[in-house]
């Protein structure tokens, strides 16, 4: 990819995590070299428990890929905003989450405001926190990103142990696949 491309690319990437007016889903490509990067944080969490009923979920982090996030319980309310009731989003994820689950944050903490891209088994989203403490922030789901299935679509086992060896400077991450069509990932069973 041309370097304007990855410039156009971060700097979206950019305006999107740092301005919590501009949460549309991203349809631009958006290399998952340009992800890593940019995130402050790259954490590994375990989904504690889904809560269908409210909705909502719980996220307890077990590794820091990527700085040490203060955040270790994760409470995420996962309504969604006006795009992921246009699109039907919430009822979509539900069906790919489930407890027990390991998911990936790719987190930028600008003042009191989070923002994170959330990854699991093909299933990317995007999530908002406020800080409600030195050690505490309630979260919450804006919108699915079924468009980031480019950056990458496999196994979450597969997108942690990649991303081990990126940041240890063993690996490229992968170019985008322009040719993945927009979705999300497998559903759980018997959700």
């Amino acid at each position: 990819m041309p370097r304007t491309s990855h410039r156009i690319a971060f700097a979206l990437f950019i305006i999107v995590v740092a301005t919590p007016a501009v949460l549309a889903v991203i349809m631009a490509l958006l290399p998952l070299q340009t992800v890593i990067r940019s995130s402050q944080y790259i954490v590994v969490a375990k989904i504690e428990k889904v809560y269908p009923e409210k909705p909502a979920m719980l996220l307890n982090v077990e590794d820091d890929l990527k700085g040490k996030l203060p955040y270790r319980k994760l409470p995420v309310h996962l309504k969604g905003d006006s795009e992921a009731d246009k699109l039907n989003h919430v009822p979509q994820l539900l069906k790919r989450l489930a407890n027990d689950m390991p998911i990936i944050l790719f987190v930028e903490e600008k003042d009191k405001k989070l923002t994170a891209l959330a990854y699991t088994n093909g299933t990317w989203m995007q999530l908002v926190g406020d800080k409600t403490g030195a050690d505490t922030a309630v979260w919450s789901l804006t919108h699915g990103e079924p468009y980031l299935r480019r950056t990458f679509k496999g196994p979450t086992a597969e997108l942690k142990s990649l991303l081990i060896d990126v940041l240890a400077g063993k690996k490229r991450a992968p170019e985008i696949d322009k040719k993945e069509s927009p979705g999300f990932g497998p559903e759980v069973a018997g959700n």
